[in-house]
């Protein structure tokens, strides 16, 4: 009786095992489709890089966007998603593509979108918590494919980008960040803006970069 117990246990741990391997590789196959390759600008690079932290943390809500805008300026999006697990996965998946729309063909500052897509995540019932930087590269209006850019960017409570320079020394682009999406949808946000000269690479990150459990965040930056 002991034996056949067991037997059947050991079944059904089976069973559960691979149902949720099954769950777990459907919903990574739905979040690989939904990032995106970036796009291929004539006075930019773009590159991205998506791993898990932990095995087995395939799926969670930490998600890039990278695509031009009809007027040849290219929007950077990054993002967190509170949670780790199929749910997060699926808030992601909706606010990325409420942020894509609702920048595409808007030339309002970064500032103003987030705030427009604050308001229709709260309207169409999209209840979730995130960070997220929204950001705009654009060229000066009279200047040539290779001269300098404006970065303009808002920071909905994320991480700071950090700006490389071509002698290897960095920047943290920190400024006070506001409040992250979710909590007030009418809370005030605002820009920042700075140059990008030939040879800059702007860094874009989550926190799963720099944050450990044996280290404070500063050290992390750092």
């Amino acid at each position: 009786t002991d034996r056949l117990a067991a037997r059947r246990q050991a079944d059904e741990l089976r069973r559960v095992t691979a149902r949720a391997a099954e769950q777990r590789a459907l919903s990574d196959r739905l979040q690989q489709a939904l990032l995106t390759p970036p796009p291929e600008p004539d006075h930019l690079q773009v590159a991205v890089r998506y791993r898990p932290a932990a095995h087995g943390a395939q799926v969670g809500g930490d998600w890039y966007d990278a695509f031009l805008q009809p007027d040849g300026a290219t929007m950077l999006v990054i993002g967190d998603v509170v949670g780790h697990d199929s749910d997060a996965a699926a808030a992601m998946g909706q606010l990325r593509g409420l942020l894509r729309v609702l920048a595409y063909d808007n030339e309002e500052p970064p500032s103003a979108t987030l705030s427009r897509a604050e308001h229709v995540a709260r309207g169409l019932a999209v209840s979730t918590l995130a960070t997220v930087v929204l950001a705009r590269i654009e060229r000066h209006p009279d200047v040539a494919v290779a001269g300098t850019r404006v970065l303009r960017w808002s920071n909905a409570g994320h991480l700071p980008p950090v700006l490389l320079a071509p002698d290897g020394t960095t920047s943290l682009l920190a400024t006070r960040p506001d409040l992250m999406l979710g909590i007030d949808a009418d809370a005030p946000r605002a820009d920042h803006t700075t140059e990008l000269d030939d040879g800059y690479t702007l860094l874009l990150v989550t926190d799963g970069l720099v944050e450990r459990r044996d280290a404070d965040l500063d050290a992390g930056l750092a």
